[in-house]
C-alpha cells in the first residue's frame, strides 16, 4: 500500500484499496489473527504518547505472526512500507491515526467477505 495514504485524509481510493486486498489475498487470514495485531496497534493508540516506541516494532512483531502463519504473509507485503513510514517519525501521530483507520477499514472488508474465518 502507498504511504501517500498515510498523508492524507481517508479517501475513496484508500477504501477500495483495501477492499480489493480483501477480497484478492484476505481469505486465508483469520479474524483472530488480525485482532492479536490490531491489539497491538490499539495499545499503541491507547496512550499515544506514553507508547508511540512500540511503533517501531510493529513490523517485527508482524514479522513473527508470519513465522507462525504464514498466511499473513500477503497483509505482511501490504502493509509493510506504512509501517517502515510510520517508524520514521513515531511523534506523528496524524499518520499514525490514519494507519489504525486504514487497518480498521482492512478489518471490516474481511469480516464483510469472510464471516466464518
Amino acid at each position: 500500500m502507498e504511504t501517500k495514504y498515510l498523508n492524507e485524509p481517508i479517501h475513496q481510493m484508500v477504501i477500495y484499496h483495501c477492499e480489493q486486498f480483501v477480497k484478492e489475498k484476505g481469505e486465508n487470514i483469520s479474524t483472530s489473527q488480525l485482532r492479536k495485531i490490531f491489539g497491538e496497534i490499539k495499545y499503541i493508540q491507547s496512550d499515544f504518547e506514553k507508547n508511540k516506541i512500540r511503533i517501531p516494532l510493529l513490523l517485527p512483531n508482524l514479522a513473527y505472526h508470519v513465522g507462525k502463519n504464514p498466511q499473513l504473509r500477503n497483509l505482511y507485503d501490504e502493509i509493510k512500507d506504512l509501517l517502515i513510514e510510520l517508524s520514521k517519525d513515531i511523534n506523528n501521530r496524524e499518520k499514525f491515526e490514519r494507519f489504525v483507520q486504514i487497518f480498521e477499514i482492512i478489518i471490516s472488508y474481511h469480516k464483510f467477505y469472510f464471516p466464518n474465518k
